[in-house]
């Protein structure tokens, strides 16, 4: 289930990058903190598949195979819409 709370987090976190690329489980204990909660990595990678499907967040794949996400242009307008 999405959560947009959950979203909110993940677009925030990624924001404080600065356009960086934060390795999957980098971000998967940031947003625990900011949550305050433990979660499930299936709940969180279903909160990624939901922004990225909307364009707001992408990844890639390192040499290493490391997913590796960053926060889009889109994904800051929307952020910004809740600030």
């Amino acid at each position: 289930m999405i959560d947009k709370i959950k979203v909110l987090a993940l677009l925030g976190i990624l924001d404080q990058c600065q356009g960086h690329m934060m390795p999957q489980k980098v971000l998967f204990y940031h947003i625990n903190i900011e949550l305050d909660a433990p979660l499930q990595e299936s709940e969180l990678i279903e909160q990624l598949r939901f922004a990225q499907d909307k364009g707001w967040i992408d990844y890639k794949i390192d040499e290493f195979k490391v997913h590796r996400w960053w926060i889009t242009d889109p994904g800051q307008v929307e952020l910004s819409k809740y600030r």
